[in-house]
């Protein structure tokens, strides 16, 4: 859905090559885990020049949930937003969920 809103999408093996791509401006703004992004990276030297955004707490979300990007990118951000909520509009963010949980229910919502 976010390739749809003209936003490149890619997967990663690990954090570490997130972290990597951030630093190294291959990737503009990555999705994880707040406690994850605050200790695991912008707490680091190489983590200096980035930001977290507000703790998005939504129930479209199974927790405390934060966007990563280049301090001051307040288009990507409200573009990041839109998306998310995008996916639960369109039953997309179900749909993965019943794939991959079945029955099992990671957010507050619906």
């Amino acid at each position: 859905m976010l390739d749809k809103a003209g936003v490149e999408t890619q997967a990663y093996a690990n954090q570490d090559q997130v972290y990597a791509d951030l630093i190294s401006g291959r990737l503009d703004a990555s999705i994880q885990d707040m406690l994850q992004a605050e200790l695991g990276f912008l707490k680091s030297p190489p983590g200096a020049d980035f930001q977290v955004s507000e703790p998005v707490e939504s129930p479209l979300l199974p927790a405390k949930t934060a966007v990563g990007l280049t301090k001051g990118n307040a288009e990507l951000q409200a573009l990041l937003n839109k998306g998310i909520k995008a996916l639960h509009d369109n039953g997309t963010y179900a749909a993965v969920q019943q794939k991959h949980f079945g029955d099992l229910n990671l957010y507050n919502g619906k």
